[in-house]
């Protein structure tokens, strides 16, 4: 379990940044050099959040790269027998994502899909779950958000031979 931090209040998006922009320094990329770091966060129980947070991994002779987004959604679905054995109410509010390039091209449509899919499978509003990017300037944080359902209107779906 990678996650940051729970806090007891909504949690800014000035304090989600400063987080994905701090592990977007931990990303690891042999090619680009390129790192990107995601936070999560999810709202649970009475008025509690918890913040998950990612960075990506490329490294040469890997077959496929981690996508720091999915690396905090699969350290929160990792996380949900624990959500669901305290029988939590949980959203999830936001994802956002920094580079060390701070180019605010963040919109990976392969993450947008890993995010589309864990809203579906545990029934979360893609409508409420604000996705966006930050970049960083003059010691401020600007910060772009969409509502998932906007990036992503219409998910690719999943079609099985069996049905």
């Amino acid at each position: 379990m990678r996650y940051y931090n729970t806090y007891k209040d909504e949690v800014s998006e000035e304090e989600v940044a400063k987080i994905a922009a701090r592990h977007a320094a931990e990303g690891m990329d042999s090619y680009s050099g390129y790192g990107v770091g995601a936070a999560l966060v999810v709202a649970h129980g009475d008025n509690q959040f918890t913040v998950y947070a990612g960075f990506n991994v490329n490294l040469s002779g890997m077959q496929t790269k981690i996508h720091a987004e999915q690396m905090a959604l699969m350290d929160f679905v990792a996380d949900w027998p624990h959500y669901v054995a305290d029988d939590q109410n949980v959203e999830l509010r936001m994802m956002m994502v920094n580079t060390t390039e701070d180019d605010g091209a963040l919109r990976c449509g392969h993450c947008l899909q890993v995010a589309t899919a864990v809203c579906n499978h545990f029934g979360f509003s893609r409508e409420d779950f604000l996705y966006g990017s930050v970049i960083e300037e003059e010691d401020r944080f600007k910060t772009e958000m969409y509502p998932l359902d906007y990036l992503m209107p219409e998910p690719h779906t999943e079609v099985r031979r069996d049905q």
